[in-house]
């Protein structure tokens, strides 16, 4: 959260260095609480692009190193889902963006949710 005191050109400048500086030593294996912390710091970094309104070209390098580098494990679940909300609000998909909030808000996990625009489904036209 201390990306909330930088302006948009530090806050792509933190990222980029911490990218670039884990790419250059991904082969040492890292611990879990490291791998935890680039994990929060890619939705940190969401979380400020999108108040920001940063296009989805700024948040390219994020996404591409989330899917490169962001364990498969169950326990970096909410994480990936965090960060693949984020991924669905820069592409505008609609649906993805409603499923992965009906998730978090489930678990009651709504924290990464309130800068969020949370669209309902209008049943009355139902087919």
């Amino acid at each position: 959260m201390a990306f909330i005191a930088l302006t948009p050109e530090q806050v792509l400048n933190f990222s980029h260095t911490t990218y670039q500086s884990y790419e250059k030593n991904s082969e040492n294996t890292l611990s879990y609480t490291n791998i935890v912390g680039i994990a929060d710091l890619t939705i940190d970094f969401l979380m400020y692009a999108y108040i920001h309104n940063f296009n989805k070209e700024l948040c390219a390098e994020t996404f591409a190193f989330f899917d490169k580098n962001i364990s498969y494990e169950a326990s970096f679940y909410q994480r990936r889902v965090i960060i693949r909300l984020y991924k669905a609000l820069f592409d505008n998909d609609t649906e993805k963006v409603d499923f992965y909030t009906r998730l978090l808000e489930e678990d009651n996990f709504t924290f990464c949710l309130q800068n969020v625009p949370i669209t309902k489904k209008d049943s009355s036209h139902a087919h």
